[in-house]
């Protein structure tokens, strides 16, 4: 099967293997359409490739085992998208696949490129403006993922993912009247958004309301019981609203499944030690100590967890979630470049 490296295929679609220069080697007395010349890369991506072919590849030397290697298909796949010019829906739908594809590799530098073309054949795809804005944020390019998630909220209002993730992005960027309006939509949508219901339990969290983050969390663990994104907050709500035995035994629940570390640990020390549970809390906090000696050894008298004020800061970018229900019946506006 023939390959190729990804450095041989530049921005312009120029490489060591150029598909239209082995079209015009083996078929130079024909002239093929496009969309034989898309399904040709197909083909190859496949692995039909005839042996002639090899002759145009570039193969690199073989690396160590540590090192994952992308498959010659991939790398076919990938060049025939750089090289196909056509932007008719079917090519369109090439593009898509294959940017999902590397999006979910967790490759979105990749992706990124890949969707841009996906769109220009597909404009009016909400789902697929909802993708691009995703692998937007993924690398950081907020701005544009937020222009791209509203793309995808005015072609579909009603696209559950797309509304959260522009309120997701919008916090990011500290435009939170904006933001809390796009996730109160998403939550409010039917299944509501969990990634939108954790931001607006942090929200309510660093504004010191942990009864209207409950309300929340309570909703999103009957949709995500074993969550541990909802888990954390849950815990985290049920101390800063008093209900201590509440806390105890979810966070007791995390530590057991070995999530939150040594600051799970450091809420259950200090929740037993307000319980009454003394030889429990000095347990919990002589573990918090073998995971973390330095942090401990650097502060002997820290503050109480709780005592802390709750940040969100760290919080992870929200992972990609899907579903075709938005691309049922997308609306037909015209978009703004």
């Amino acid at each position: 099967m023939s390959t190729i490296d990804e450095e041989d295929v530049d921005a312009s679609g120029e490489s060591g293997f150029s598909l239209n220069r082995f079209v015009g080697h083996h078929f130079s007395c024909v002239s093929i359409p496009d969309y034989l010349v898309l399904i040709l890369a197909i083909t190859l991506s496949f692995g039909c490739a005839s042996p002639s072919a090899v002759k145009h590849t570039v193969r690199k030397p073989p690396s160590d085992g540590a090192e994952q290697q992308e498959t010659s298909t991939s790398r076919l796949a990938k060049a025939a998208a750089n090289l196909i010019p056509n932007r008719s829906p079917e090519t369109g739908k090439t593009y898509a696949e294959l940017a999902e594809k590397y999006h979910r590799q967790n490759r979105p530098e990749v992706a990124v490129r890949l969707y841009r073309e996906a769109i220009k054949a597909n404009p009016k795809d909400a789902r697929l403006h909802y993708l691009y804005a995703h692998a937007l944020g993924m690398i950081g390019d907020r701005e544009n993922s937020i222009h791209q998630a509203k793309i995808a909220v005015r072609l579909e209002p009603h696209y559950t993912e797309a509304q959260s993730l522009l309120g997701i992005m919008l916090r990011r960027e500290g435009r939170n009247a904006e933001a809390i309006e796009a996730l109160q939509t998403a939550w409010q949508l039917s299944p509501p958004s969990i990634p939108a219901g954790l931001e607006l339990a942090a929200w309510e969290l660093n504004h010191h309301r942990p009864e209207e983050a409950l309300r929340i969390l309570e909703v999103c663990r009957v949709h995500q019981p074993s969550d541990s994104r909802v888990q954390l907050l849950l815990a985290e709500a049920y101390e800063r609203a008093g209900k201590l035995a509440d806390a105890e035994k979810v966070w007791r629940s995390l530590a057991d499944r070995g999530v939150g570390g040594a600051e799970a640990l450091e809420h259950l020390s200090e929740i037993n030690e307000e319980l009454g549970n003394p030889s429990l809390a000095k347990s919990y906090r002589e573990e918090a100590r073998r995971i973390r000696p330095l942090d401990f050894a650097s502060q002997p008298k820290r503050r109480m967890v709780r005592a802390r004020p709750y940040s969100d800061s760290t919080r992870e970018f929200p992972p990609l979630t899907t579903s075709d229900a938005s691309k049922e019946d997308p609306r037909a506006v015209e978009i703004s470049p």
